[in-house]
């Protein structure tokens, strides 16, 4: 396994501005200890992130689940369960979705600090790309 992190593309809409820019090294770093704890090496993996409100994600469950309501994380596997990797090419993980408001509002219910909620969440939403549940 290399040293080399994962490459992470974020999108973050205005409902995660207050956050700040601690996002992108909240994925590389969070990405990484989860590729390492599975032994996948990271080099060569990509994986996508959005930050979005409680209206989008609600969207997206709907269409995606059937649930018309908002959730804190979505995840979408690009691979199928089992499907091969070719060697040298990029491996695309996929994405992960995180609403603000749930997120907060869940932070805020739990009396955990938002920034190891938000992370505890981009851990699930990972493990869920390689089709744990």
């Amino acid at each position: 396994m290399t040293d080399e992190p994962p490459s992470c593309d974020l999108t973050v809409e205005p409902a995660w501005e207050p956050v700040g820019a601690g996002l992108d090294d909240l994925c590389v770093e969070t990405a990484a200890a989860v590729l390492h704890r599975l032994g996948v090496d990271a080099a060569g993996v990509e994986i996508g992130f959005r930050f979005t409100d409680d209206a989008h994600i609600a969207a997206l469950n709907a269409d995606w689940r059937g649930k018309p309501s908002p959730t804190d994380v979505l995840s979408f596997p690009a691979e199928e369960d089992g499907a091969p990797v070719l060697a040298g090419a990029p491996r695309l993980l996929g994405d992960v979705v995180l609403a603000y408001e749930t997120c907060r509002r869940d932070a805020r219910a739990l009396e955990r600090p938002f920034a190891d909620h938000v992370r505890h969440l981009l851990v699930h939403g990972l493990l869920h790309l390689f089709h744990y549940d």
